[in-house]
């Protein structure tokens, strides 16, 4: 059995550079908004998909705040790789449906 998982990459429209890619990764897009200067997306982690995580991405500073916790942008893969342990019987294949542009 195979599911779709929307995972996001945020790419800088100028540099060409990702700001954020979880292509391949476990992080299902749930809704992407933008809001002035920054980006807020709802992930949910997969298979469980119980729980929502909110990030909001501000490029121009770097930063990314997941649940209310600011972290560097750079860290953010890492950050949200250790909210809950990886499932080593969950293969993600990658797919990127949707580009964000900023």
């Amino acid at each position: 059995m195979s599911h779709w998982v929307y995972a996001p990459v945020l790419r800088h429209t100028e540099t060409n550079e990702h700001i954020l890619n979880l292509a391949g990764n476990v992080w299902d897009l749930r809704s992407a908004k933008e809001s002035q200067d920054t980006i807020i997306l709802q992930l949910a982690r997969y298979p469980d998909g119980s729980k929502d995580y909110e990030i909001k991405i501000t490029p121009r500073t770097e930063t990314a705040i997941v649940n209310g916790t600011p972290h560097p942008l750079t860290k953010l893969a890492e950050v949200l790789d250790a909210i809950t342990p990886p499932l080593a019987h969950i293969s993600v294949e990658k797919f990127t449906p949707n580009l964000i542009r900023c």
